[in-house]
């Protein structure tokens, strides 16, 4: 029954309201006291509005606003609802791997999904018509290593070059594999800066993934002051032999003196 006690505001009077303020995301379950109506009401000015084109669900009750520009692409940018999505799942976040590099300026290639790094429990995959979103989980990470960027719809969170760079090698099987990882990282190279690198790498605490990273940038990239950083802090620790691929053989191989790597995998680089 609906409550009369008060006049009842129209949904799309309120997602206006949303939209003045700069906000393009509401909780659909907090609607009904909101607008003083029953859920049965809510549930059918949503459905109406989502064949308008003009909301979109993004997960459960969580819902974006869909301003006339993007009603062709039926969401708005996942970039300006992300930081509400994560807050509403209660979850620290970064985006991550070739998303992450997307927004350094470094990814060339669209990404046909997003990633976001979340810690400890796993959630489960957004995957629609219109949009796709993995997680990937991390026991933890240090907020040095994670920028902000500005969005039309506020800030979000973001892996730093270096640490992009650390990602793309420790999960380079959710990022295309080593190949697409050194067309990502021959991109990114121009923005690392080989002092945060190497604080970075300390920080990142898997030294495996500093060599091959290191073994990446001096054999294929070139670039010795970035790699030299890392080298820095091999050094410093003492690392073991690994293979450059833990998925091919290492019969044959020569170790890299330099990485300790085995290079049991070539790569090519799409640049």
């Amino acid at each position: 029954m609906e409550n009369n006690t008060q006049t009842p505001i129209r949904l799309i009077d309120y997602l206006e309201q949303l939209q003045a303020k700069g906000k393009l995301t509401f909780i659909s379950t907090e609607l009904p006291e909101i607008l003083k109506v029953s859920e049965d009401t809510v549930r059918k000015y949503l459905q109406r509005l989502k064949r308008k084109k003009k909301v979109f669900q993004i997960r459960r009750e969580f819902w974006v606003i869909v301003p006339p520009e993007y009603y062709a692409r039926g969401v708005i940018p996942m970039t300006w609802f992300v930081d509400d999505l994560m807050k509403f799942l209660k979850k620290d976040y970064y985006i991550a791997l070739h998303s992450a590099a997307q927004l350094l300026g470094a990814s060339h290639q669209q990404p046909m999904e997003y990633c976001l790094m979340v810690k400890k429990t796993p959630l489960r995959k957004i995957r629609n018509n219109k949009l796709a979103i993995k997680f990937v989980v991390k026991k933890d990470w240090s907020e040095d290593d994670i920028i902000q960027k500005q969005t039309e719809a506020g800030y979000i969170n973001v892996s730093s070059p270096e640490l992009t760079a650390l990602d793309l090698i420790f999960y380079s099987y959710s990022a295309g594999g080593k190949s697409m990882v050194l067309t990502i990282i021959s991109e990114l190279i121009e923005s690392i800066k080989p002092g945060k690198l190497y604080q970075t790498a300390k920080r990142y605490k898997h030294i495996p993934t500093v060599q091959r990273l290191g073994f990446m940038i001096d054999q294929y990239i070139g670039n010795e002051i970035v790699s030299n950083a890392l080298k820095k802090l091999l050094d410093e620790v003492n690392p073991r032999v690994i293979p450059f691929s833990v998925k091919h053989p290492i019969e044959g191989f020569e170790i890299n003196p330099k990485w300790l790597v085995i290079p049991n995998l070539e790569l090519e680089s799409d640049i």
